[in-house]
């Protein structure tokens, strides 16, 4: 759900804060980049898509 356009995570983002592993191995080893803030915003706006999943039961 974090990928669905109401919250609007790009599918990378999600794969990472799940900490799944993205992109080839060679991509990996030079992205260093520990996408903190994608991942705090994508963590921000999840609350708000799970409130209204319960809004809506």
């Amino acid at each position: 759900m974090l990928t669905s356009e109401r919250v609007g995570v790009g599918c990378e983002v999600a794969e990472r804060v799940i900490a799944h592993l993205v992109g080839s191995a060679v991509s990996r080893v030079y992205d260093r980049n520990e996408y903190l803030r994608e991942k705090r915003a994508a963590l921000e706006a999840w609350p708000g898509e799970l409130a209204r999943v319960v809004r809506e039961s």
